[in-house]
C-alpha cells in the first residue's frame, strides 16, 4: 500500500482539526475502538471529506484512523444519507464542508470570473 502524499497528510490533519474542534473530541478518541456518540459521526465526516477533497484511496484514508476501506466506504455513504434525509445533520455537515473548502479551494479572483464570462460579450 502506498504512503499518503504530503498534500493528503496535510489535508487529513486540517480535516481532523476542524472536526475535532467542532465536536470536542480528540484524535486519540477517533483512532480508538469506542463507538459512543459523536465518535462515529466524526469518523464518517473525516472519511467523507477525505474522499471528496483528496486523492487518497479508501484504504489509505482508513489507515489514518485504524480502520479498513469498507468502514471508510460505509462512513461516506452514511454522510451521503444524512445529507439527503436528515435536515438536522445536513446543516452541520454543510458547515464542515464549507470550513474545509475555505482552506482547500483557492479563492476565485474577480478577474478570473470576468475572464471566464468574457465569451458572452
Amino acid at each position: 500500500m502506498n504512503e499518503l502524499s504530503e498534500h493528503n497528510k496535510m489535508l487529513f490533519n486540517v480535516i481532523v482539526k476542524i472536526i475535532c474542534e467542532g465536536e470536542k473530541v480528540s484524535l486519540k478518541e477517533l483512532s480508538g475502538k469506542r463507538r459512543f456518540a459523536p465518535l462515529p459521526f466524526c469518523r464518517h465526516m473525516i472519511f467523507y471529506l477525505m474522499r471528496n477533497y483528496s486523492d487518497a484511496s479508501l484504504a489509505q484514508t482508513g489507515l489514518m484512523l485504524m480502520r479498513n476501506h469498507a468502514t471508510v466506504l460505509y462512513g461516506c455513504r452514511k454522510i451521503e444519507d444524512y445529507l439527503k434525509f436528515d435536515p438536522r445533520l445536513r446543516g452541520k455537515i454543510l458547515r464542515y464542508i464549507s470550513e474545509v473548502e475555505k482552506i482547500v479551494l483557492p479563492p476565485v479572483q474577480e478577474e478570473e470570473v470576468f475572464m471566464q464570462n468574457d465569451f458572452f460579450n
